[in-house]
């Protein structure tokens, strides 16, 4: 693993929430004990999952939104 990777990794990690250190997020885990049938459903779930959280517009789009949400309640705040 790059560092580049890995440093991606624990960023998006600390934005989820999640332990940086973690090699398998929760849901990876669960994979193991469920039936075979929702096994390639689950992986497709984590891998959709990892996309959303890794794509630049994704971010940016939820970074916006903050940032108005944020100017809305000031200016509600200051008024």
């Amino acid at each position: 693993m790059s560092a580049k990777a890995a440093t991606q990794k624990t960023a998006s990690g600390l934005k989820m929430g999640r332990n940086p250190f973690q090699t398998k997020s929760p849901a990876q885990t669960e994979t193991n004990t469920r039936e075979p049938e929702f096994r390639k459903l689950a992986d497709e779930v984590d891998e959709f999952e990892s996309w959303l959280s890794n794509n630049f517009v994704t971010r940016t789009v939820i970074a916006g939104i903050k940032s108005y949400l944020v100017f809305r309640y000031l200016l509600k705040r200051k008024s």
